[in-house]
């Protein structure tokens, strides 16, 4: 028997496998990261990944997660002060 599809709570597929080789502090995504089965949550959406992060990956050698998003860019935006 083929192994289910990950889907998130509200039954859509995931699109984006993401290698837990690629995870490293301060990754963040546009949409919450779940564990392979898209119910358990790993990261929430915009928030970067930590030190223990990484490690809780390699201690329970994850091999992968599942996103609908995509890696947003490592570096936050500079407050300018005009708001």
């Amino acid at each position: 028997m083929p192994p289910k599809e990950a889907q998130n709570k509200k039954g859509k597929k995931m699109e984006e496998r993401i290698e837990c080789s690629s995870i490293h502090v301060g990754a963040r995504f546009s949409a919450p990261v779940y564990f392979d089965d898209g119910v358990n949550m790993f990261l929430a959406e915009g928030h970067a990944a930590k030190q223990y992060h990484v490690a809780a990956l390699k201690r329970w050698a994850i091999p992968f997660l599942m996103t609908e998003g995509h890696p947003l860019d490592d570096e936050v935006p500079a407050f300018d002060g005009a708001h």
